[in-house]
């Protein structure tokens, strides 16, 4: 699964919102089938310092099946980051049901549980540059 980004890199201004257009692509760069996000399937979009874990984010949105494909940032949002480089990666996460038959004589509707998530890492550390007006600092 490939996610298609036109630009080398992404660029946005501190204090304004923020819309990244998302497409998924479950064929190739030069055969693209573009897709929704399956229904037991999830898409995990992080904003990240050079050297910061995925974990640990320093903002992560998560994208669900019936959701349009779309990261947004609101202004709110961009205006709390410092001017400078982030990196921005995004995970696909899909937790393929599991059919158990339960015990007894007759086997009634079958009972599903998730196996573990099942994580793929569809963009790593693509740039992002804040610009703008420096964050003020806050004194007390």
């Amino acid at each position: 699964m490939i996610l298609d980004f036109k630009q080398t890199y992404l660029e946005f201004v501190r204090g304004d919102s923020f819309d990244l257009p998302l497409k998924l692509n479950e064929g190739s760069r030069e055969f693209p089938v573009y897709c929704d996000i399956p229904e037991n399937g999830s898409l995990e979009v992080a904003i990240t310092l050079p050297t910061q874990p995925i974990e640990n984010a320093i903002i992560k949105k998560v994208i669900r099946h019936s959701e349009p494909l779309m990261f947004s940032l609101s202004s709110e949002e961009t205006s709390l980051l410092n001017l400078g480089k982030y990196y921005i990666s995004v995970r696909y996460i899909y937790e393929e049901p599991n059919e158990d038959i339960p015990d007894g004589d007759t086997p009634e509707e079958p009972i599903t549980t998730p196996e573990p998530r099942k994580i793929t890492t569809i963009v790593n550390d693509k740039l992002l540059y804040v610009t703008g007006t420096p964050r003020p600092e806050v004194y007390e």
